[in-house]
């Protein structure tokens, strides 16, 4: 209940769950595992199997992609659910650059969430696919089709221009 409490804010911000049925809110809340990572730790490591998708509650990480290109995740970002939903490998890294507050959500929760609400898998899906055209990855199998799916974490910034 306490943690239902403490993301119901959290997730509220995400165009993804702001007009979802509260029931499904709720589901997913109810199954949400508090994690903490100190600056440096990975988060999540290329070519790893994904077991999980995390939401930032608050924190900065960033995303390393193979062509080296970094992108900053903040406080309302949430990443991993391509892998969840293709039960591919992870096609980046993500670690965390300052101390970050995330709740996690494993697998077999999201399942058996999203199993009471295909409307929300379908969401999810559409979601990956966009992601998946913005990184000029969309000719690879949609979620239904099978594995190995690049994840591109939810967030308004842009990738940074660095060397």
């Amino acid at each position: 209940e306490i943690v239902n409490f403490n993301c119901r804010k959290l997730v509220a911000t995400m165009p993804l769950f702001a007009n979802a049925d509260p029931n499904f809110v709720t589901g997913m809340l109810s199954k949400l595992k508090f994690e903490v990572f100190q600056p440096n730790d990975y988060i999540i490591r290329e070519g790893t199997v994904g077991k999980k998708m995390y939401f930032i509650q608050h924190g900065v990480a960033s995303v390393i992609t193979k062509l080296n290109k970094e992108m900053k995740l903040t406080d309302g970002s949430y990443f991993g659910e391509i892998c969840l939903l293709t039960k591919g490998r992870r096609t980046a890294s993500v670690r965390a650059d300052t101390y970050c507050r995330l709740f996690s959500l494993s697998v077999d929760h999201f399942n058996e969430v999203l199993e009471e609400y295909p409307m929300m898998r379908r969401a999810f899906e559409t979601v990956a696919i966009d992601r998946l055209d913005r990184i000029g990855m969309s000719s690879t199998p949609t979620p239904s089709q099978g594995p190995a799916q690049p994840e591109q974490p939810k967030t308004g910034l842009a990738p940074n221009q660095g060397p």
